[in-house]
């Protein structure tokens, strides 16, 4: 069903680059290991304060709101400790999808301007040691990818099959 959209998307990455986004945007749109180990910032019991909370800052808030939440990881811990045979395959799911959307530098705590290298902030291409950058390399139309933390979606996804 999605080929529908991406073989003409891979198609026109391969031979423009108009659809690549700046440099800097893989390290403002990057999630921090704390994003996914504190509450969800949109929670309205914490609001607005939890806009402040350690982790990314520099990124809208939308992309933000990638937290796991301690239930669910207390689950998906129990699943691999109680099942580890069928909970392997979603663990490695959860891990691989969760070191890629710490995009090209990983972050344990907050993610500021500070944190941007200033070739990417003018412009130029980076090369990066993470598993993140190492497939921005190898897979031609892995660019287009506008926010590296929606991967994080992949991890929710595979903690939530855990639970």
């Amino acid at each position: 069903a999605l080929s529908f959209w991406l073989v003409p998307m891979v198609v026109e990455a391969l031979h423009f680059r108009f659809m690549v986004r700046p440099s800097a945007d893989l390290y403002i749109l990057s999630a921090s290991v704390m994003d996914f180990l504190v509450p969800n910032r949109l929670h309205t019991l914490f609001r607005p304060e939890s806009f402040t909370w350690i982790g990314n800052q520099i990124a809208p808030v939308s992309e933000r709101t990638i937290s796991i939440g301690y239930v669910v990881l207390g689950l998906a811990i129990a699943a691999f400790v109680l099942a580890r045979r069928k909970a392997s395959f979603w663990w490695v799911m959860a891990i691989f999808f969760f070191v890629l959307a710490l995009g090209p530098q990983w972050h344990f705590g907050n993610i500021t301007m500070d944190d941007i290298p200033a070739a990417a902030l003018q412009g130029q291409e980076m090369t990066s040691w993470t598993p993140y950058g190492l497939l921005n390399k190898l897979v031609p139309f892995m660019r287009v990818s506008r926010s590296v933390s929606r991967f994080a979606l992949m991890v929710q996804f595979s903690m939530a099959v855990l639970a």
